[in-house]
């Protein structure tokens, strides 16, 4: 136990009410409190583990009144801070000792470096909180609590008003100022018949929302995803000692939209990668068009990762080699329903790799992949026409369907070959300023080994078949996909059930294919909404089991030949043909002059007389005035500024 809790005198803090020890034991102490007439009895046990958190030792001639009643969350981090740097000096200079202003200087660089602090203190400052801390009782949290004067807190009876206004109204997703919500307390107490000046003023109540615990206030008012990105913490470096020891895997969903080869808008991408921590190297990767994390093609990537790649199975267009590949020892993830699902799991564990899942919504966690995504979008993406970008203004999906130039075929030969050809052979900080490629090589040719394999590497062996997406075609999608020259459908309605289902949410009736042109017989689908792999067969009673694409296209007979004339059209050149059709030319033209003709100034006049002279004629020697009269205000009735420029059609 403290020699000073024994010391009857000693003046103390406890639970931030001030006193002095009255008597001591060897079970109890008692506490005389200045601002109360009884004593307090406590035990030596609690004395001992209250000791420097809820009871403090004070010297004498500390002015009292400058301590706070409770100590903010804002003062603890920084008490927090001090005390590594007075822990970090006592590694320098030695125990409870201050050292010189070098020794003070390389403490406050190395403890600055590991804090990430960018407002260190000065080798005097340091000096002053290391007194603090072995002179003091109240160590270095003394600059904290006597920096200036403060009020004890008033309106005791107004304080639980103002928490539930600041609950109710400041602790929302609307994010509002300090300002909005104090008037509204203003406003509610005042109607409560209290007088503004008893009130308390805009920053006292302010700092009653400053002793809200942060986190609390970042969890309601900007939500768990920042909340949990405002608890990281650097503790430690990642360090791995060899290649594929720590793989980690991410999805990247980029602005960009694809289209078929007809021109027809198929979705937007989603890439999934597996990137090798140690050489930055990307193991493998799998292209996806739409939202979403499906785990086939999670399963697609890490299969991607763990089998050789021999030239042939990436883009031709590329000029380098990718031996990246190897049995992962420990696959990082986030928590997404695609890595975390028993499909992917089990695929690893067959594998022969163990998995670590993350939190969702902790980046920081597997910060290579984050990184990566970036230069993805910086490096790569933003070269593509068609990409458009993360800019809110431009990444609505009528933008991006407008857009959307690209077909996957070129998309992913462009990945291929920046991944193989400009990203795996560029510097990069974090592994000394080597390339990825470099990194890998040097690794595996200094051990003289190989990368291992998986003992079943049969089983998750790469396919070697092409992935096209095909339109399932029909009104009601009965009519199964096309690819080349042959269809495929099943009796099963897979194929049919997908297309509805995806017409029924307003997406294109669009499907994942895939088919070995060593075998042309069935392709192979993905569900877009359940993941399972259906297997569909060809219509083509010509196509057997086992038939290559070459094969089939040998034996089939083809339709464009003689530079596509089909056969004679007899009835071209037929006499009675070639009569008839004067005649219906005739009949036509016939009835195209019994068509209304659009009358002209003059038609109207002389209509307008004949009708007057037929007029006279009629009334048989009566008088003329009435007809006059009548003719003259026809006349004037018609305006024939507005009928010229008006002609006969024929």
């Amino acid at each position: 136990m403290n020699a000073s809790l024994k010391t009857v005198g000693t003046r103390v803090s406890y639970h931030n009410t001030v006193g002095r020890i009255l008597a001591s034991t060897e079970e109890h102490i008692v506490i005389d409190f200045d601002s109360y007439s009884e004593p307090k009895i406590i035990d030596i046990s609690t004395a001992e583990r209250a000791l420097g958190k809820t009871l403090m030792l004070m010297k004498p001639g500390i002015i009292e009144s400058r301590f706070r009643d409770v100590m903010t969350v804002k003062e603890e981090i920084d008490v927090a801070r001090k005390s590594q740097y007075v822990k970090e000096l006592e590694k320098v200079s030695g125990k409870r000792k201050v050292g010189g202003s070098k020794i003070r200087k390389r403490a406050i660089m190395r403890c600055a470096k590991a804090l990430n602090d960018s407002n260190p203190p000065s080798p005097a400052t340091l000096a002053r909180w290391a007194r603090d801390e072995y002179d003091h009782s109240l160590g270095v949290a003394r600059s904290c609590l006597t920096a200036r004067k403060r009020r004890f807190p008033s309106y005791p009876e107004l304080r639980d008003a103002a928490m539930e206004c600041i609950d109710e109204h400041y602790l929302t997703t609307s994010l509002p100022t300090y300002q909005y919500v104090f008037d509204i307390f203003v406003v509610k107490m005042k109607k409560d018949g209290y007088e503004v000046n008893s009130l308390p003023c805009y920053q006292t109540f302010i700092n009653w929302i400053d002793e809200i615990d942060p986190f609390e206030q970042s969890l309601k008012r900007l939500g768990r995803k920042a909340t949990r990105a405002t608890r990281r913490n650097a503790v430690k470096k990642l360090k791995t000692e060899r290649p594929l020891e720590r793989v980690e895997s991410d999805a990247l969903s980029l602005a960009i939209g694809l289209v078929d080869d007809d021109g027809l808008f198929l979705g937007y991408v989603t890439l999934f990668f597996v990137l090798d921590c140690h050489t930055r190297s990307i193991l493998g990767y799998q292209m996806n068009i739409g939202r979403g994390e499906p785990s086939s093609c999670v399963i697609d990537a890490y299969r991607h990762a763990l089998c050789p790649k021999p030239v042939g199975t990436f883009s031709k267009e590329c000029e380098s080699d990718w031996p990246m590949y190897g049995a992962i020892e420990c696959a990082v993830s986030d928590g997404g329903k695609g890595y975390s699902s028993v499909e992917t799991q089990s695929f690893l564990k067959v594998a022969g790799s163990s998995s670590e899942i993350l939190a969702t919504y902790s980046g920081w966690e597997k910060p290579y992949i984050e990184r990566f995504n970036g230069t993805v979008r910086t490096q790569f993406a933003q070269n593509l026409p068609g990409y458009c970008g993360r800019d809110p203004r431009k990444i609505a999906d009528a933008t991006i369907r407008e857009q959307a130039v690209m077909t996957p075929a070129q998309f992913k030969a462009k990945l291929e070959r920046w991944i193989v050809d400009e990203y795996h052979h560029t510097e990069h900080s974090g592994i000394n300023y080597k390339a990825p490629y470099q990194a890998w090589t040097e690794f595996y040719q200094e051990s003289g080994d190989s990368p291992m394999v998986p003992a079943n590497l049969e089983a998750i062996q790469l396919p070697f078949s092409e992935e096209l997406w095909r339109k399932i075609s029909g009104d009601v999608c009965h009519q199964g996909i096309a690819i080349g020259n042959v269809r495929y459908n099943d009796s099963e309605g897979h194929l049919k059930r997908i297309g509805l289902k995806l017409r029924s949410r307003g997406e294109p009736a669009f499907v994942k294919a895939s088919r070995s042109i060593m075998d042309i017989s069935v392709v192979k689908i993905v569900d877009p909404f359940t993941d399972e792999r259906h297997l569909i067969p060809a219509n083509d009673s010509a196509i057997e089991p086992g038939m290559s694409l070459a094969e089939f296209e040998a034996k089939r007979v083809k339709g464009y030949k003689n530079k596509g004339h089909h056969h004679v059209r007899v009835l071209a050149d037929d006499d009675d043909i070639k009569e008839l059709r004067l005649k219906h030319s005739a009949k036509v033209r016939k009835h195209r002059e019994r068509k209304a003709i659009t009358a002209t100034p003059d038609d109207l006049t002389r209509s307008v007389q004949e009708t007057e002279v037929s007029f006279i004629s009629q009334c048989k020697g009566d008088d003329e005035s009435p007809s006059t009269s009548r003719t003259t205000s026809v006349l004037d009735d018609i305006d024939f500024d507005s009928l010229e420029g008006y002609q006969d059609e024929d």
